[in-house]
């Protein structure tokens, strides 16, 4: 598995080049055998688009809990 993770600048926001991006990394993580995976938090809408856009789509969601150490 290969978790695939994009942070675009703002200069280059809305143009393409993140949708591009992940579909090539997903397709070089597919050619080595490895299943690409794009977590995202869910009220990353553009985040959420790019993934649509590219091809991925919703098969679980999530919990993260952090817990701080307890002294």
């Amino acid at each position: 598995m290969a978790n695939i993770v994009i942070q675009t600048e703002d200069g280059y926001k809305n143009k393409g080049f993140a949708k591009k991006v992940v579909e090539k990394i997903a397709y070089e993580c597919l050619k080595k055998g490895l299943i690409p995976t794009y977590w995202v938090n869910k009220n990353n809408i553009p985040s959420r688009k790019v993934a649509k856009n590219a091809g991925f789509e919703l098969l679980s969601k999530e919990i993260v809990v952090s817990i701080e150490k307890i002294e």
